[in-house]
């Protein structure tokens, strides 16, 4: 619940009216309760999905599966940051210039 709600406000804010744009009321509120909604949903799925694991490795005779939930999900993180493609420094995607976040502006050259 707590999650949904953390995503419905941050749909919220970030539709704020601003320079470029004048959301209304009612978009706002439409996006910040479909991200909520669905980060809720979210929640609930990856619980669902918890749950049936735990209960397949008890079934297969482990008593107590969490420690090899968490060595099995540090192997999958790993494995996920090992594959992801390197980054260059002077790749401008990776700036968050655009994104008018001052602070963390890059110097050019």
């Amino acid at each position: 619940m707590g999650t949904g709600a953390a995503a419905g406000l941050i749909g919220w804010f970030a539709t704020a009216p601003g320079e470029d744009a004048k959301p209304g009321k009612k978009f706002r509120a439409a996006v910040a309760l479909g991200l909520g909604t669905l980060s809720a949903a979210g929640t609930k799925l990856g619980f669902v999905i918890d749950a049936r694991i735990h209960q397949a490795l008890l079934r297969r005779g482990i008593e107590n599966p969490r420690p090899l939930m968490a060595i099995g999900s540090a192997v999958i993180t790993v494995g996920m940051v090992l594959l992801e493609p390197p980054r260059h420094e002077d790749d401008e995607s990776l700036s968050p210039v655009d994104s008018g976040v001052g602070a963390l502006e890059r110097p050019r050259h």
